[in-house]
C-alpha cells in the first residue's frame, strides 16, 4: 500500500501536485495510478514509488488522449474514471492483460473539462473467498456497515473512496466504543469453528477491540484486543473462534476503535467456516502470476553472458518469470563472514533488474549448484560449516534485494539437497536469515525437499513435516524429469540404454498419478497441521534435445507435463532457456561466437516454444465474411485482434490455425475476447490429419463491459493429436465478437 496526497490542477499546459485539503488521497494495493487531463493536455504524473503514469494526446488520432503506465506479469488491469474527485470512481474497462513493460489504454476526449482515472492492478485468477458477512471488502461503500462516533467525546471519519476504508481520527474518545464499525446478519452454527480475518494498516501503532456475539445480547463468543504495529503496509490478522452460542441468523460483529487517536485502514474483513483459513493468499497470488517460466543458467550468469535482450525474449515469447541461478557459495569469502564480492552482487542484480525491466518476476536462486558440485572440496557435506556459510550468505542476498517490491522478487532458499543434507535445517537457516532482513519479513520464499528435490523429495517433506506450517509466505519445489530413459537419453552414461520414445498411455497417465501424489502429500501435510496447502512450483523440468533427433516425443512430453502442472495450479518453470545440444536440454541455441558475444541473435526454437507456451493469436489465423485484423480498441494482446462486421452467419468467422495437441482428448480452450453485449456463437473445433470436426452450437459469450474490456471465457473442446488443429469462432446465430487470443489447457 502507498499513501499518496494527489491532487491534479489543470494549469496552462501543464500538471501540477498538490495537497488536496491535507486529507490522505490514498492509492491502496491494487490500486496503482492516479492521473487526471484537461483536453489538450500532456505530461507526466508520479505516484512515487509505485510507478508513472504518461498521460498525452494519442499520436494517431488528436481527439483521443492516451495513458500508459509500467505493468507487471500475470496482473489484470481495471481503469476508473471520475470527473471531480468529490464523486465516486467508475469503472471504464477492466480484464486488460498485462502486456508487459508496459500497457497502454485510450479513450475520446469528448466533451470534459476535467477527468481523473485510477489503474487498479489484480490478479484475475486468485482463489475465490465467499465470506459469511458482506460487502467484506468495501466494494461498495458502508453498505451493510453501521458506523459510529460518540461525538460527544470523540471525532472522526470514513471514508471509502479508494477500495478499503480509512478511519480518519482527530480524537478517540476515552473509551473503545466511542469508535466503532459494525455490521448484523451474520449467520453462525453453534459449535461451529470460524476463522476471522481481515487487513489493518495503522499511521501509528496502536490497539483495537473486535467482538463478535449473537445480536445485541451478551456473551461474546469472540472478544480480543489486537495490536496493530504495521505502518508502511496492508498485514492480516487472523483469529480462529468457536461459536458457543446456539444457532443465530444475526451475528454481531463489532470493531471497536475508539480510546486512541491513531487513524488505521482495514480491508478483506471475512469470516470464514472453519479453522483453516487463507492464510497463504499472498503466496497463492503470487504461484498464479509465476505461471510460466524459464531458467537461466548459474555459469552464464556468473560469466557475466547475461543481457537484457534474454528477458525481452522471454516475455515476448509468452514466459512469466525467470528462474535465475548463481554459484555464491563458490564466489563467498572465509569464515566467519563468508563475505560476497560486490561484483557478484552486482551481476545478480543487474539480471535481476532486466529482468523486472521486461514486466517479469524474478527467482532469485544464489546457491544453484552448491549440493551438484562435481569438486569435493566445495560440495555441500551438511556440515555446521555449510550451514554458517549458508545463512551468510542468505544475510547478504536477502539484503541486497530487501528494497525490492514483493511482488517482483521471489526467493529460491536451495537448489536440489541431497538425502542427508537435513533440509528443514536448510530451510529455517535461509528463512532466518531472510526473516531478519528488513523488508523480507513477507517476501516469498520458495522451499524444497531433500535427495535432488524430486517429486518423492518433496512428498517426503510434507510426510515428515520438514516444512514449517508457520510461515505464509513459502511455496514448495520439486523438479520432474521422469522417466530418466527419455528425459536423459543424451548424458551417454555407461550401460545407458534409452528409450528414446514417449507417449504410450499408460506413459501419459504415469504423469498425472505423480503430480495427484504430490498434491495428496501436500493436503494431508496441510491437514495436519491446520493449515492451507503450500503452492507448488515445478521449478525444473525438460528434454534432452537427442529426443528430437527421433521424432516429436520431446514436444510430446514438454506440453502434457506443463498442461498436468497447470491442471492443479502449479507453476512452472523449463529447464532450460539456452544450449540445444544433444546432451542438453535448452531450447536455443548458444555458440559462442554469435549468441553469447551478440545477445540479438539469441533465439528459442519453434517447437518446444510451442509446446510450453500453448498460445494462438486469431490475427495470425484466418477470416471470412469480413471479419478483419483491428487495432482500434486497447488492451489486446500480439498485433491486433480479429474484429468481427455488424451481422451474423455462417460465412462470417475467424479461425485460430496450427494448434499442436499432445494426445487425443479434452481440453479447456481459454477465448480471450470484448463483446459489449451476451452472444451466442458457434465454435467448430478440426484436424487437418484426421478430418475429425465437433461443432457446439450456441455457446455463449457473455458480455464483458465493452468493446475494449477484455475476459477470457473457457470452453471445453475435443481435440485429436498432431500439429494442425484449428478452431474456428462462427457470427451465428449472433453477430461476434473481438477475439484476441487463444490457448490450449487441460480442463
Amino acid at each position: 500500500m502507498v499513501s499518496l496526497y494527489p491532487f491534479i490542477n489543470t494549469t496552462s499546459g501543464g500538471l501540477e501536485i498538490s495537497d488536496y485539503m491535507n486529507t490522505p488521497c490514498k492509492i491502496s494495493v491494487p490500486l496503482l495510478l492516479f492521473a487526471g487531463f484537461f483536453q489538450t493536455l500532456t505530461g507526466t504524473v508520479s505516484t512515487t514509488d509505485v510507478g508513472t503514469v504518461q498521460i498525452s494526446e494519442r499520436g494517431q488520432a488528436a481527439d483521443q488522449v492516451q495513458l500508459q503506465w509500467q505493468s507487471s506479469t500475470g496482473k489484470a488491469y481495471r481503469i476508473y474514471q471520475s470527473e471531480n474527485l468529490d464523486s465516486s470512481f467508475l469503472v471504464q474497462t477492466q480484464s486488460m492483460e498485462a502486456t508487459p513493460p508496459s500497457n497502454i489504454w485510450w479513450i475520446d476526449k469528448g466533451n470534459y473539462q476535467k477527468r481523473f482515472f485510477m489503474v487498479e492492478a489484480y490478479t484475475e485468477s486468485a482463489p475465490a473467498v465467499i465470506p459469511l458477512n458482506s460487502n467484506h471488502d468495501f466494494t461498495t461503500g458502508l453498505n451493510d456497515w453501521i458506523t459510529s462516533v460518540n461525538t460527544v467525546n470523540a471525532d472522526a471519519t470514513f471514508d471509502t473512496s479508494y477500495g478499503d476504508l480509512f478511519v480518519h481520527i482527530t480524537n478517540g474518545g476515552t473509551n473503545t466504543s466511542h469508535i466503532f464499525l459494525r455490521q448484523f446478519n451474520i449467520p453462525l452454527i453453534q459449535g461451529q469453528t470460524y476463522t476471522l480475518l481481515f487487513d489493518a494498516q495503522v499511521t501509528a501503532p496502536r490497539s483495537i477491540r473486535v467482538t463478535l456475539r449473537d445480536g445485541g445480547s451478551a456473551p461474546n463468543f469472540l472478544a480480543s484486543d489486537v495490536t496493530l504495529s504495521n505502518v508502511y503496509a496492508m498485514q492480516t490478522y487472523r483469529m480462529t473462534f468457536t461459536m458457543t452460542g446456539a444457532d443465530t441468523s444475526n451475528g454481531r460483529l463489532s470493531f471497536l476503535l475508539g480510546n486512541d487517536d491513531n487513524s488505521l485502514y482495514l480491508d478483506n474483513i471475512r469470516i470464514l467456516a472453519g479453522a483453516e483459513e487463507i492464510l497463504r493468499s499472498a503466496a497463492h497470488r503470487m504461484n498464479t502470476r509465476l505461471f510460466r517460466g524459464n531458467n537461466f543458467m548459474a555459469s552464464k550468469a556468473m560469466n557475466s553472458q547475461g543481457a537484457p535482450e534474454d528477458y525481452a525474449l522471454l516475455n515476448t515469447s509468452g514466459f512469466s518469470h525467470c528462474r535465475i541461478g548463481y554459484k555464491m557459495d563458490e564466489r563467498a569469502g572465509s569464515s566467519p563472514t563468508y563475505t560476497l564480492p560486490q561484483s557478484d552482487l552486482d551481476e545478480l542484480q543487474n539480471m535481476v533488474d532486466w529482468c523486472l525491466q521486461e514486466g517479469l518476476i524474478a527467482v532469485v536462486d544464489p546457491v544453484h549448484n552448491w549440493a551438484n558440485n562435481s569438486d569435493p572440496t566445495e560440495e555441500f557435506t551438511g556440515s555446521d560449516d555449510d550451514f554458517n556459510r549458508l545463512q551468510k550468505i542468505w544475510e547478504q542476498v536477502a539484503d541486497r534485494f530487501a528494497n525490492y517490491n514483493l511482488d517482483d522478487v521471489v526467493f529460491e532458499v536451495f537448489n536440489e539437497p541431497h538425502s542427508g543434507h537435513d533440509v528443514a535445517r536448510i530451510i529455517t537457516t535461509s528463512l532466518t536469515a531472510i526473516r531478519a532482513s528488513t523488508g523480507n519479513e513477507s517476501r516469498i520464499v520458495i522451499i524444497p525437499g531433500d535427495g535432488f528435490s524430486t517429486r518423492q523429495a518433496l512428498i517426503d517433506a510434507f510426510n515428515n513435516d520438514e516444512i514449517p506450517s508457520d510461515d505464509p509466505y513459502l511455496i514448495g519445489t520439486f523438479h520432474y524429469y521422469d522417466p530418466f530413459t527419455f528425459t536423459k537419453q543424451g548424458a551417454g552414461l555407461p550401460d545407458w540404454s534409452p528409450d528414446i520414445s514417449w507417449g504410450t498411455e499408460a506413459e501419459f497417465a504415469q504423469v498425472a498419478t505423480d503430480f495427484d501424489a504430490v498434491a495428496t502429500a501436500n493436503n494431508n501435510w496441510a491437514s495436519r497441521n491446520h493449515t492451507e496447502p503450500l503452492p507448488i512450483y515445478l521449478g525444473e523440468f525438460g528434454v534432452d534435445n537427442e529426443a528430437d533427433d527421433w521424432n516429436n516425443d520431446r514436444k510430446k512430453w514438454l506440453s502434457w507435463i506443463r498442461m498436468q502442472a497447470e491442471k492443479r495450479d502449479f507453476s512452472w518453470a523449463h529447464w532450460n532457456m539456452y544450449q540445444n545440444q544433444n546432451s542438453s536440454k535448452g531450447m536455443g541455441p548458444w555458440i559462442f561466437s554469435e549468441q553469447i558475444q551478440n545477445p540479438e541473435q539469441r533465439s528459442f526454437d519453434a517447437d518446444p516454444l510451442e509446446a510450453l507456451i500453448g498460445h494462438y493469436e486469431f490475427e495470425d489465423g484466418t477470416r471470412g465474411g469480413g471479419v478483419s485484423v483491428a487495432t482500434d480498441e486497447p488492451g489486446y494482446k500480439g498485433t491486433g485482434y480479429a474484429s468481427f462486421p455488424i451481422g451474423a452467419g455462417t460465412g462470417i468467422w475467424a479461425r485460430a490455425e496450427s494448434i499442436y495437441i499432445p494426445k487425443n482428448d479434452t481440453y479447456a480452450v481459454k477465448i480471450h475476447y470484448a463483446s459489449g453485449s451476451d452472444r451466442l456463437l458457434r465454435l467448430v473445433s478440426r484436424n487437418d490429419s484426421l478430418g475429425t470436426v465437433e461443432t457446439l452450437s450456441d455457446q455463449l459469450f457473455p458480455a464483458t463491459g465493452g468493446d475494449d474490456s477484455w475476459s477470457t471465457l473457457t470452453v471445453n473442446v475435443s481435440f485429436e493429436a498432431g500439429e494442425e488443429a484449428d478452431l474456428k469462432i462462427v457470427a451465428f446465430p449472433d453477430t461476434g465478437v473481438n477475439l484476441d487470443w487463444v490457448r490450449i489447457c487441460l480442463p
